[in-house]
């Protein structure tokens, strides 16, 4: 039988600094609705741009890959006073337009962290790149149609014996 191993974290904010750094990662791909705040968002989280520019000193680069509909993360990127390279419209766990992104911003996945809260669009993604993964706990429980479709097949899978889940400090440890 093969096993799945997902590592899980309550959220994007809990995670350390030095998290990153001791785990090799230059990149971190971030997903937005749920990871970073609530899908009603209309603007980015004094939080989330705080965390993108401890990263980016420690010279680690942020990205946001995002389902979300173009016209609503134009508006809240363009309104942060960071630049913050982001995706829309992704169709995820589809790969096609992420693997556009990841050529024009010339990521290197090998060594890159992507962190979601979604099993069906964001690990099932990471998994198909062989990217590293920590899926977290959704930040609110408000969630559009589509997502809590997917959430009733991810509560299946979590629950499976097929599926290992670890604290997400044991990809740098384990």
């Amino acid at each position: 039988m093969i096993k799945r191993i997902i590592y899980k974290a309550k959220n994007i904010y809990e995670i350390p600094l030095d998290f990153y750094k001791d785990g090799g990662f230059t990149n971190i791909l971030f997903d937005f609705d749920n990871t970073i705040d609530s899908y009603k968002a209309k603007r980015l989280n004094y939080k989330f741009l705080e965390l993108t520019k401890n990263l980016n000193d420690l010279g680690i680069k942020t990205y946001v890959v995002s389902n979300g509909a173009k016209k609503r993360l134009n508006l809240i990127f363009n309104s942060a006073s960071e630049t913050i390279k982001y995706a829309s419209k992704l169709f995820k766990p589809l790969a096609k337009r992420f693997d556009q992104f990841i050529l024009k911003n010339k990521i290197d996945l090998s060594k890159t962290l992507y962190i979601g809260d979604q099993f069906m669009t964001d690990y099932l993604l990471s998994r198909k790149r062989n990217i590293s993964f920590i899926l977290c706990d959704r930040l609110t429980n408000e969630d559009q149609l589509s997502t809590k479709i997917n959430r009733i097949f991810e509560r299946r899978f979590l629950k499976s014996s097929k599926t290992i889940i670890k604290d997400y400090k044991e990809i740098v440890n384990g």
